[in-house]
C-alpha cells in the first residue's frame, strides 16, 4: 500500500466515523468470497459480488439485525419490530411474520429450511422461534424461557444459545447458560433445562454467541471469572479454550466466531486474535509516539541555527556538519515513513465497540462496523474495502472507492409502504411463561440479554 493510498484510507475511515448520516452496519454474512452482505440501521444494505461493492436501501426504516442467504438473489434479512425482508430476484419484499418480536438472528440449511430467533421487551414473552419450509413461516414455542444470544446451524443440526436466571435456593439467584439443539426433528436442552442444570459446562456461563463452521461449534460467554469458551462438534463433547489475553479491551466489543473452515477467531475494538497452535495469537493496535522524531527535529533545527550563525560570521559549514544534517534528514524521513505505516496498520485494527464479523477462516475475514466501514483482513493486512462515504460522488472517484465499487451492477428495488403486521397471538389458555429478566442493551448489534438485578 503506497503512503498516499494509506493516508486516504485513514482519512476515509476517520470521515466515516465523523459522519452522523453514515450507514451503520450491525451484521455481515456471506455464502462465499464472492457473495457477501452487510446490513444495518435504517434499512441500509451493501453487497459484494466478487467484482465490487454495491450500496442500497432495502426500503425498510428500522434497524436490520441479521442477514442470511441461500444464494446471491435469495436473501433474507430480519430486524426490529417484527421485520422480515426477502430479496427474491430483483426486488425486496416484506414478509408477514407469524408473531411480532424484535428478530435478532437468522440462519438456515437451505432455501426451504430457515430459522429465526425473536425476542420481546415484554418479560412474559419467551423466545420466539420461526421456521420457513420453503412455503410459509410458522412459529414454534421454545421449550424453556430464556434470553437467546444467537443461532447457528451445523447442518442438519440447529443450535440456539443464551442465558436465564434460576434460583437454587430462595436466597440465591444466578445466571445459567442454555443451549437448545435440534437434531432429528426434535429439540433437546443442555445447561439449564427449566428445572435443573444438567450440564455444568454449558450451564456455567451466560452465553453471548454461538457459531458453527467446518463441522465445529463455538460457544462464547461470561461468568463471574471472566470469558468462557467451549469448542465442540455435532453432538459431541465440549473442550474449554483459554480466555484470550486482551488487556484493557472493551468487553462490549469482543466478538467470537468460527471461520467457514472451523478455525476460531475473535475481533475486538482495537484488533483481532486467531487460535493457532493451541493458543491465541493477538494482533492489536499499538500506542504511537513521536518523541524520537521530535527529538531529531529539534537537534536538526539547532544544527541549522548553528550553521546559519557561522555563515553570518563569514564561516562556511564544515563537511562534518553537512553530513550530520543529511543523516538527520534521512532519519526523520525514515521515522515519518515508519509512523505512517504504523498509523495505517493501527487504522486497519480499529474496529470500534460493535464490530460484526464473518470469516472464511481466521486468516481471511470481513468486519463491518458502526461507522459504515467494511474491512477485509487477509493474512496480516487489513484494509477498508467499502465505506458508506463511497456513495458520495466525489469520494466514489477516489481510491479505494474507485476500485471497490461494482460499476453497472444491478441494484434491487426497495420495498415501499409499511410492513405487514403480525397476526394476533393465539390464546392457548396456558399460564403465561415465567418472567425473564431483560435489559435494554446498549449494543444494537446484539440481542438483549439478562443481567443480575
Amino acid at each position: 500500500m503506497t503512503a498516499t493510498r494509506a493516508a486516504f484510507v485513514i482519512l476515509l475511515a476517520s470521515l466515516a466515523g465523523a459522519r452522523a448520516d453514515a450507514q451503520q452496519f450491525s451484521a455481515i454474512w456471506g455464502t462465499g468470497p464472492t457473495d457477501i452482505w452487510a446490513v444495518g440501521a435504517d434499512g441500509a444494505a451493501a453487497h459484494f459480488n466478487g467484482q465490487g461493492w454495491v450500496t442500497m436501501s432495502t426500503g425498510a426504516h428500522t434497524t436490520l439485525r441479521a442477514v442470511w442467504a441461500a444464494g446471491p438473489r435469495d436473501v433474507w434479512v430480519v430486524g426490529d419490530e417484527g421485520l422480515i425482508l426477502h430479496l427474491s430476484g430483483a426486488a425486496w419484499s416484506y414478509v408477514r411474520p407469524p408473531v411480532r418480536r424484535d428478530f435478532v438472528a437468522i440462519s438456515g440449511c437451505g432455501a426451504n429450511d430457515i430459522w429465526v430467533v425473536g425476542q420481546s421487551e415484554d418479560e412474559s414473552q419467551p423466545t420466539a422461534l420461526l421456521h420457513y419450509d420453503g412455503q410459509a413461516w410458522t412459529s414454534q414455542p421454545a421449550p424453556v424461557s430464556f434470553r437467546s444470544a444467537g443461532i447457528a446451524v451445523s447442518c442438519p443440526e440447529v443450535l440456539i444459545a443464551g442465558a436465564t436466571f434460576f434460583d437454587p435456593r430462595p436466597d440465591q439467584r444466578r445466571l445459567a447458560g442454555v443451549l437448545m439443539r435440534r437434531a432429528g426433528g426434535a429439540w433437546t436442552l443442555s445447561g439449564w433445562n427449566g428445572r435443573a442444570i444438567t450440564d455444568p459446562q454449558v450451564g456455567g456461563a451466560s452465553w453471548t454467541s454461538v457459531s458453527a463452521g467446518g463441522g465445529a461449534i463455538l460457544l462464547a460467554g461470561r461468568n463471574d471469572q471472566g470469558p468462557v469458551l467451549l469448542l465442540g462438534g455435532r453432538g459431541g463433547a465440549w473442550r474449554a479454550l483459554p480466555a484470550p489475553p486482551l488487556g484493557d479491551a472493551d468487553p462490549r466489543s469482543i466478538r467470537f466466531t468460527l471461520g467457514s473452515d472451523g478455525t476460531p477467531l475473535l475481533v475486538f475494538d482495537k484488533g483481532y486474535g486467531r487460535w493457532v497452535g493451541g493458543q491465541w495469537a493477538i494482533q492489536a493496535a499499538t500506542a504511537q509516539t513521536s518523541g524520537s522524531s521530535e527529538s531529531q527535529s529539534q537537534q536538526m533545527a539547532a544544527l541549522a541555527q548553528q550553521m546559519q550563525a557561522q555563515i553570518a560570521r563569514g564561516q562556511q559549514p564544515t563537511q562534518a556538519q553537512i553530513q550530520q544534517m543529511q543523516q538527520m534528514g534521512q532519519g526523520i524521513q525514515a521515522q515519518s515513513s515508519a509512523m505512517m505505516a504504523a498509523a495505517s496498520r493501527n487504522s486497519g485494527l480499529m474496529f470500534g465497540n460493535n464490530p460484526a464479523v464473518w470469516a472464511l477462516s481466521s486468516a481471511d475475514f470481513y468486519v463491518a462496523d458502526e461507522r459504515g466501514n467494511v474491512r477485509h483482513v487477509a493474512g496480516d493486512v487489513s484494509q477498508v474495502v467499502w465505506s458508506s462515504l463511497c456513495g458520495n460522488a466525489t469520494m466514489a472517484r477516489l481510491e479505494p472507492c474507485s476500485t471497490h465499487i461494482a460499476r453497472g451492477a444491478p441494484v434491487p428495488a426497495p420495498v415501499s409502504g409499511d410492513p405487514p403486521a403480525a397476526p394476533p397471538e393465539a390464546n392457548t389458555g396456558d399460564s403465561p411463561a415465567p418472567p425473564v429478566p431483560s435489559i435494554k442493551s446498549k449494543l444494537p448489534s446484539l440481542p438483549r440479554l439478562p443481567r443480575r438485578p
